[in-house]
């Protein structure tokens, strides 16, 4: 059974400054994570350790030679899970093997002086709707950050759901629920006007555009959304007014006292 591994760096790709932290982490294989450890590094740019975590130490480039280490538990809690998903009664753990074959990986960090200052500048998405038609469009927008609407476009995409546009704009392609994954390319622009206003919001700092940089989180956004054959319909059945209901009463008691006076008048002339 494939036993490849592979990693993200869940506290973005930086820069760091000195000082800070990071982390690197395992990606779920066979929706699980195995126990293990990662390897250790040092040098005098930065130091990783055995839970993933780096702190930086100095200014400089450094590649983190990543590597994680599976304990005996752990290959026993991958087999399981890898016998849970593939539903073969037939196979026990004693008749598999582990075979890797996953590249080497390294994350590079670049760690800035002291003096530089790094903002965040992973996005938020907002839908203008969870459900649509097929051929029906609906609108992403990126949340403002430091008061700004950040300027740009989507990374647009196409998937046997959906369709995303570089402009935000998608449409359901077939029926059934998924997710909508966007990512997002600032302009320069836009970059210049969030700087500017994280400086006025820290004026105390006393910085300027070039004293900022920006720090990106690896985190995925996902945003559910139903797609629908057709437009749902909401009947309602409508119950007569209380005019409506006098009306008729009215119409009725008049046919009821004319058919009674014709009743007598007929027996009158018999």
């Amino acid at each position: 059974m494939d036993s490849s591994l592979h990693y993200q760096l869940e506290s973005g790709q930086g820069p760091y400054k000195i000082g800070q932290e990071g982390k690197v982490t395992l990606e779920p294989i066979y929706g699980i994570i195995p126990d293990g450890i990662f390897n250790t590094f040092k040098n005098e740019n930065l130091e990783f350790r055995e839970d993933g975590t780096f702190k930086a130490l100095s200014a400089g480039e450094v590649a983190i030679p990543v590597t994680y280490k599976i304990s005996k538990q752990g290959y026993r809690e991958l087999g399981d899970a890898y016998l849970k998903e593939i539903k073969n009664t037939a196979l026990s753990y004693s008749d598999l093997s582990f075979v890797a074959t996953g590249l080497a990986w390294s994350f590079v960090i670049t760690v800035l002086d002291e003096k530089v200052e790094v903002i965040d500048l992973t996005f938020e998405y907002l839908s203008s709707t969870d459900k649509v038609v097929i051929g029906q469009k609906g609108q992403l927008t990126v949340k403002p950050l430091y008061g700004i609407i950040p300027k740009g476009s989507f990374v647009s995409y196409t998937d046997e759901w959906l369709q995303l546009q570089d402009n935000g704009t998608f449409v359901g392609l077939k029926p059934g629920k998924t997710m909508l994954r966007p990512k997002f390319k600032i302009s320069e622009q836009s970059e210049t006007e969030l700087k500017q206003a994280y400086i006025k919001q820290n004026p105390d700092k006393k910085l300027t555009v070039a004293d900022i940089t920006f720090s990106e989180k690896q985190m995925q956004q996902e945003i559910p959304l139903e797609i629908i054959s057709h437009k749902e319909e909401k009947t309602e059945k409508k119950l007569p007014q209380t005019n409506e209901l006098q009306n008729t009463s009215f119409v009725g008691w008049t046919i009821i006292l004319v058919s009674v006076s014709l009743y007598f008048y007929k027996k009158q002339l018999g």
